[in-house]
């Protein structure tokens, strides 16, 4: 110890404050130190316990390697910079020496993202193939692009339609686009996740996100942030597919589990192939799940295919659930007000999930009996909620909300996009409860109170396509709020 150069250990640093805690989302730790889109980590998530069939003599050298690093962490504790950056903390320290390196790769292998390119491929490949490396590997994130549905645009269409992509030239946008097609056809995707999925046996999380990651756009923390309102049309969801298939070949059991934006028709297939598909998702303790539509989809077929009850029935083996995503598309008529789908055609109506903690709910029509009914059902558990697009036939918003308010025991709470309630009988307009949430907003440019749309009104709107703590389009529903305005 005495004989490493102080100048390495000034950059060990960051490394000494990682922690696991499962609710810990801002640590982000990188194997490529100038990239954060190729074969970096995503953001924190919870470990999990090891598989049963491991070894007690592999668990005994990984507490040995554990107590070896927090000996040497804690002997430098007093050395720590201020300001460093993680991606390079951690991999200096990885540099310090082979002990070091192998201590440090349960830190920077356990959450990678990567898109679908020859050397992401081939770090993978390698990564899995690695017995010291694969064995720490607990989250994947895929980003890419849905190549059915998002032609190759040409390079004048390119720098017109995305003047800021300087950053990000036309050739290596074009050669990405290719290797992405590439490595897609004729099963090679499925063929190289299924052999990744084998060797990675302690894999526990899986996101898929699909859109504008292949330009380069910033990434965000977990599907509500990812996916801002420039996702507003379909993708097609082959790689769905494709991710699902491979994890049920390979039989993994995950954890966690997110997707989006995929296409609603997704769900328009033979249930005993979606059974098949959502078989390694039984045991999740998260699921996110955003969908999207196309101009031209009739909302009547969309309607129908939710009152069938096939995306209940895949949700239903879910019971150990403590974080809950479902996003339906928005309807692109919407002077007809059709929700996507109803709230029971979501959730089974009377039937609790123990352990939930988080519920994000957009796109659904119900009354406020009922919405009120699933959240007192979940009351003891409940700690975060986000409710848009959402409808209620019956009461009033104001009602819904001032029990959120005064019944649940919530964290964190929020309103997003639009909210529609039944215009009164008699014709009179919006009750007083629509002008008390419109004084929840901030800007008033992104907000219209009262607007009318047939028989319903239209308490909020917003063009926030997202719950996103902190930002200006997201409502807070809290006591210091409400006190604001008394």
């Amino acid at each position: 110890m005495e004989s490493i150069p102080t100048e390495i250990w000034a950059n060990v640093c960051s490394f000494l404050a990682i922690n696991d805690d499962e609710d810990e989302k801002e640590n982000c730790i990188c194997i490529d130190v100038d990239s954060q889109s190729s074969n970096g980590s995503s953001d924190g998530s919870d470990e999990g316990s090891d598989d049963d069939d491991e070894s007690d003599d592999e668990h005994q050298e990984e507490c040995e390697d554990y107590r070896a690093y927090l000996d040497v962490t804690e002997s430098f504790s007093k050395k720590r910079p201020d300001n460093l950056t993680p991606n390079t903390d951690v991999c200096n320290f990885r540099l310090v020496c082979k002990r070091f390196s192998w201590i440090g790769a349960a830190f920077t292998h356990k959450n990678l993202s990567f898109r679908l390119q020859d050397k992401d491929v081939a770090t993978l490949k390698e990564i899995s193939q690695s017995t010291s490396l694969a064995r720490h590997v607990r989250g994947l994130r895929w980003y890419g692009t849905d190549l059915a549905t998002s032609p190759k645009f040409d390079e004048q269409v390119y720098y017109d339609d995305f003047p800021s992509e300087e950053d990000h030239p036309y050739s290596v946008y074009s050669d990405l686009y290719d290797q992405q097609l590439r490595l897609g056809q004729d099963n090679k995707d499925f063929d190289f996740f299924k052999g990744l999925f084998s060797r990675l046996g302690r894999l526990q999380h899986i996101d898929l996100l699909l859109g504008g990651r292949l330009r380069g756009w910033q990434q965000g923390k977990g599907l509500e942030a990812d996916h801002l309102q420039r996702f507003t049309s379909a993708h097609n969801f082959q790689k769905l597919d494709t991710i699902l298939k491979a994890a049920a070949s390979a039989g993994l059991t995950l954890e966690s589990f997110g997707a989006g934006v995929f296409y609603w028709k997704f769900f328009d297939r033979e249930p005993q192939y979606l059974e098949r598909l959502f078989s390694p998702l039984h045991h999740l303790r998260r699921l996110e799940l955003v969908a999207a539509t196309e101009n031209g989809d009739h909302d009547a077929e969309m309607r129908a295919l939710f009152e069938t009850g096939i995306l209940k029935s895949l949700l239903e083996p879910l019971t150990e659930l403590r974080s809950l995503v479902v996003q339906l598309p928005q309807m692109h008529d919407e002077e007809t007000i059709v929700a996507p789908a109803r709230l029971s055609d979501i959730m089974i109506p009377d039937r609790k999930l123990p352990h939930l903690e988080r519920l994000s709910l957009h796109g659904f029509e119900c009354t406020a009996e009922e919405l009120l009914s699933l959240l007192r059902l979940h009351k003891d558990t409940l700690r975060a909620l986000c409710l848009g697009r959402a409808r209620i036939t019956t009461s009033y918003w104001e009602t819904v909300v001032a029990v959120i308010r005064d019944e649940l025991d919530l964290e964190r709470a929020c309103i997003c996009e639009n909210l529609f309630q039944a215009k009164p009988v008699d014709g009179r307009d919006a009750p007083a409860g629509a002008l008390w949430l419109h004084r929840l907003t901030i800007d008033e440019d992104y907000i219209h109170a009262d607007e009318q749309h047939g028989r319903w009104s239209r308490i909020i709107g917003t063009d926030n396509y997202c719950c996103r703590r902190d930002d200006f389009n997201a409502y807070p529903i809290s006591d210091n709020s409400i006190e604001r305005l008394s």
